[in-house]
């Protein structure tokens, strides 16, 4: 089974920013804060580190950065992500977040984070390196998005074409194609993949059934591609869908 927790996050002016939970599993407090986020410092750190990989995965800084608390060792793309997961569980949101964790774990359930973000800024932050920094052991970073517990995947939110508006644009009978993408390390992190391609699956074949709305669709599922395979199937497969789960 899997328990969402699904959060939302849009600009009101200035650096002020509304954070809110959007869907929480039964027993998981709604949350919601305005909070002032330097975001504009954020992504000169990002475009900085991606701009030289190797800066970024393996460099050390001297500078812990504001509100990052990281340690002098930890290389840049850590610290940033760091900074990133305290401005967004702080508060209602990090009580919220601890709980939902707390009750996934009880229940054997995988917890699903779900971040929808608005405006072109935020989207071209690096979330997908959130970390809770050395909460488990000396040297051990906990990465939210390369947990075997927690599935993270974020949105555009001011974007919605559902699949309902996807089945209009289609011309009659044109299969819909969706492709899945699926990458991981290790054989426990790919079983955890597959559950989530599965439940995928599921879904859409119970949505159709359900309320007759979906068109026919074609699944694919790419697992453990290399570049070339991946830029194949992305050129050959006239996909209008790309479900990627798996580390960036």
């Amino acid at each position: 089974m899997i328990q969402d927790f699904q959060v939302s996050v849009t600009p009101i002016g200035g650096h002020q920013y509304l954070v809110r939970t959007e869907k929480v599993a039964s027993g998981v407090p709604q949350a919601e804060e305005q909070l002032s986020w330097p975001v504009d410092g954020w992504l000169r750190t990002a475009t900085h580190l991606m701009t030289d990989p190797l800066l970024g995965l393996l460099a050390g800084s001297g500078e812990s950065g504001d509100g990052g608390g990281g340690s002098g060792r930890a290389p840049g793309l850590l610290q940033l992500g760091h900074q990133l997961y305290q401005a967004l569980f702080t508060q209602s949101l990090r009580d919220s977040w601890v709980i939902a964790q707390g009750i996934a774990h009880n229940r054997g359930e995988l917890l699903r984070l779900r971040l929808g973000l608005k405006g072109d800024e935020l989207l071209a932050l690096p979330w997908e390196v959130m970390n809770d920094g050395d909460r488990t052991s000396r040297g051990a970073i906990f990465q939210v998005a390369a947990g075997a517990d927690i599935m993270f995947s974020r949105y555009q939110a001011d974007v919605s074409m559902s699949l309902r508006t996807q089945e209009r644009a289609l011309s009659q009978g044109q299969l819909l194609r969706m492709l899945v993408v699926t990458s991981a390390p290790d054989d426990r992190e790919q079983m955890a993949l597959q559950r989530e391609v599965e439940y995928l699956e599921q879904e859409l074949c119970r949505s159709a059934l359900q309320t007759g709305d979906l068109p026919d669709f074609e699944l694919t599922v790419l697992a453990q591609p290399d570049r070339t395979k991946l830029t194949q199937a992305l050129e050959q497969g006239r996909y209008q869908i790309l479900h990627y789960a798996g580390h960036s």
